[in-house]
């Protein structure tokens, strides 16, 4: 009796998983009708007989669905079956229906959620699958191969005479990871729950989103395009808005709309018709300063967005001040005196030639640098706990893996960017540990701080943190309070869509902004972009270490005007930098310097000595202080 019970309970959940997928047919496909084909039903019934025999139920067993006889037969209800199906291994299938569709040449816009049947010791078990997207080019290869057309890469590189804008198959490319490529704004934006009253700012993150296919098949996600998401939060309310960072890079390649760099910090892989142009994506981070956001990467120059509009200001070198080839992407900033710190590595030559340079400079609340090292970088470097050289604090949140918890690899695949599948709070003292899981089918991106308006406590406050539904393909953003994670989210905003994988992001209060927009207005004006190429971009060639003191200078005091784009110009591509090189005397000038007895090897000595250094610098250049 247990027997016939458990292959009962079996075939019923496979009958309700195919009412369930026939259903979902209908919904996604667009089905008008649906009868049982003659040769199903003949089919059918000759399979009937030649498995009765093999059935567990087909002997005796007295049972309520035989009538309650050990041998009798009900008819069920499968159109042209003489017995019940569920007398037979034979499951209803789809392919034997004939169906007519609203529209039969997109019924294969997906395929949706599907079924397969598994005999598992001589019983049926139903187990639920998911189709793979499909699509009509999949399923007409004419349509997928024309003739005569060359793939889209060969040896790994792309072919100039394919589309630009297909892109390839490969994991960087695919599942969750696929491209958003969205500039879009967004009002009033789906909530669940509350969002708390007091919450009053933007939320801005930035991924890297390629806009063409690679030059380079095995291309990778950090040399994707900067695109900046915001979401402004107010009044209960939430709002999208999301654009790209107009680097030099962006603007050459919307020109001849397809990529021109190459692989990743490798400017030798580079189209020759981009030698001497500023490689950088700009994909890492995007920080609020004085009235601009910066969005930055580690191997170039910030650049400077409007923080309501995301319109890509220019370059900012901080009104001429700083003329350092790469600025980093994780700044620090004392909120208590209102300044930044920071550094650029591979600071010298062109950014991308494994330069050992490094410089560290503080810009104070005044816009104003103040202090400026160079030194040359170390062959290694003490790890320190900033819990140690910064101010005391106790609570910190992080996304971590938790391998414990269950992941539908099945249903969601390899889970991109890692299996950050738990959001934690914990305190240095060890008081607090407490996690939210994502769930088998979700993970987590970085979360961003909120403080709560009118608190001085710390850690008082909100999380907003992006949740990717790796199932579905698409976005929410929780928030949560930072105190008690634990209970989940106050509120979900949903969004309609996926976003890509990003790597940094902050919480801007709306009064910060307010306040510097005024600020601007009465006092500054407007924020401006660098007008001076970079010091590489001067020259026809990258002239070696022995250069590297004349980016050590800090203001140009009779600057050679070179083509810029104007401040606030950001309509299109930047004014290529003159093909001619600097004057003859100029040059002489400089090479005369070098030549002298003030080799840089004597700047770095006395820079490594714990005290001001003045650096002396080329003629036609100011002299500068530098705090060590």
């Amino acid at each position: 009796m247990s027997v016939c019970l458990e292959t009962l309970a079996n075939t019923i959940l496979a009958q309700v998983e195919f009412a369930l997928s026939f259903l979902d047919k209908i919904q996604r496909e667009g089905v008008k009708s649906a009868v049982v084909s003659g040769q199903a039903n003949t089919e059918f019934n000759d399979y009937k007989d030649e498995v009765m025999g093999l059935l567990a139920f087909s002997g005796d067993c007295n049972s309520w669905y035989k009538g309650g006889t050990a041998t009798g037969r009900i008819v069920g209800p499968w159109p042209g079956s003489v017995n019940h199906f569920l007398e037979s291994v034979r499951n209803p299938r789809l392919q034997d229906f004939e169906f007519e569709y609203v529209t039969p040449t997109n019924r294969f816009a997906y395929l949706g959620r599907g079924l397969v049947v598994f005999s598992v010791y001589g019983y049926l078990t139903a187990i639920g699958v998911n189709h793979t997207m499909a699509h009509i080019f999949e399923l007409a290869e004419s349509l997928s191969s024309p003739t005569g057309q060359s793939p889209l890469y060969t040896n790994g590189i792309h072919n100039p005479s394919t589309p630009s804008n297909k892109i390839p198959p490969t994991e960087t490319f695919s599942g969750f990871n696929r491209l958003s490529r969205i500039e879009a704004d967004l009002h009033d934006l789906e909530i669940t729950g509350l969002i708390p009253a007091d919450i009053d700012g933007t939320f801005f993150r930035i991924q890297p989103d390629h806009r063409f296919a690679p030059v380079y098949e095995s291309d990778i996600h950090f040399n994707g395009d900067g695109n900046v998401t915001a979401i402004r939060i107010a009044a209960g309310r939430a709002h999208f808005r999301q654009r790209y960072v107009h680097t030099d890079r962006y603007d050459y390649e919307s020109r001849e709309n397809e990529a021109l760099f190459g692989k990743y910090r490798n400017p030798y892989t580079d189209n020759e018709a981009v030698k001497g142009v500023i490689r950088t994506a700009a994909n890492t981070n995007v920080v609020f300063w004085r009235r601009m956001l910066l969005a930055t990467k580690e191997d170039g120059p910030a650049w400077a967005m409007g923080p309501e509009t995301l319109e890509t200001i220019g370059r900012y070198d901080f009104e001429g001040q700083v003329l350092s080839l790469t600025m980093t992407a994780h700044p620090k900033f004392d909120a208590k005196r209102g300044k930044m710190v920071c550094y650029g590595y591979e600071a010298g030559g062109d950014g991308n030639d494994r330069s050992r340079d490094i410089v560290v400079y503080t810009i104070n609340s005044e816009g104003v640098k103040t202090e400026e090292c160079w030194y040359k970088a170390p062959g290694r470097w003490r790890e320190r706990n900033d819990r140690f050289t910064t101010k005391k604090y106790n609570h910190y949140w992080q996304c971590a893996i938790d391998d414990a918890k269950p992941y539908d690899f099945p249903k969601c695949g390899s889970p991109a960017g890692g299996l950050f599948n738990r959001l934690g709070r914990f305190t240095w003292d060890g008081t607090t540990t407490e996690t939210l899981w994502a769930g088998p089918c979700a993970t987590f991106q970085e979360p961003a701080f909120i403080p709560r308006a009118g608190s001085n406590e710390e850690g008082d406050g909100y999380l907003v943190v992006l949740l990717n539904h790796l199932d579905e393909l698409r976005n929410d953003i929780l928030i949560l309070d930072a105190k008690n994670i634990a209970q989940g989210p106050v509120a979900v905003i949903h969004l309609p869509f996926k976003l890509r994988l990003g790597l940094h992001g902050n919480f801007v209060d709306q009064s910060e902004i307010t306040a510097w927009k005024g600020k601007r207005e009465k006092e500054l004006g407007p924020v401006e972009a660098a007008r001076e190429p970079l010091p590489w971009q001067k020259k026809e060639e990258i002239l070696d270490d022995r250069y590297l003191p004349t980016t050590i200078t800090a203001i140009t005091s009779a600057a050679v005007p070179v083509p810029y784009p104007a401040a606030g110009d950001d309509a299109g591509a930047p004014a290529v930098p003159a093909d001619s090189p600097p004057s003859n005397t100029k040059k002489n000038e400089e090479d005369a310097w070098m030549s002298s007895s003030m080799r840089e090897e004597r700047v770095w000595e006395a820079c490594m000595q714990p005290r001001i250094c003045r650096a002396a610098s080329p003629p036609g250049m100011q002299f500068m202080d530098i705090w060590v």
